[in-house]
């Protein structure tokens, strides 16, 4: 079995497609994609604190409000 008993064999075992990145590095150069180049120039994302809070209090309502997630007492 050239798949191996590894957890990789079981997946393609049982038909479920599997991506393995091995030596990424001559691959990255084989496509022209720079593997390891130097990060761009980028700051932190200011947020507007209201833009915060309106973003966790509409976390909260889905939660409250989704019928998979019903919180219930005791």
């Amino acid at each position: 079995d050239q798949a191996g008993a590894g957890v990789i064999g079981f997946a393609l075992g049982r038909g479920i497609p599997v991506l393995h990145l091995l030596n990424i590095k001559a691959l990255a150069g084989k496509a022209g994609i720079p593997y390891d180049s130097e990060p761009r120039e980028r700051g932190p994302l200011v947020v507007n604190a209201w833009w915060s809070l309106a973003g966790v209090l509409l976390f909260f309502t889905v939660l409250l409000t989704h019928k998979r997630w019903r919180l219930e007492a005791g």
